[in-house]
């Protein structure tokens, strides 16, 4: 499990990382941060985590897109 970013540069990435979550997420607009579910709030920590490393982590996330072609994919 993951604990929440606790330096200030740290804080801005989350909160940012929140406010992409919420756009991609409307049900949880009005949602305070201490009511969001733990899996969700694994998924906001972790993509302000990644984007504070230029995405170097030991973690990975996969963006699967069920029935994708070559097409689809972009480089």
């Amino acid at each position: 499990m993951m604990t929440m970013i606790m330096t200030p540069l740290g804080a801005q990435y989350l909160q940012a990382a929140f406010a992409k979550w919420r756009e991609n997420n409307l049900w949880a607009n009005e949602i305070a941060w201490e009511e969001i579910p733990l899996e969700y709030k694994e998924e906001i920590q972790l993509a302000a985590r990644l984007t504070m490393t230029g995405g170097n982590s030991s973690e990975q996330v996969v963006d699967f897109t069920p029935n994708a072609s070559p097409d689809d994919l972009v480089a």
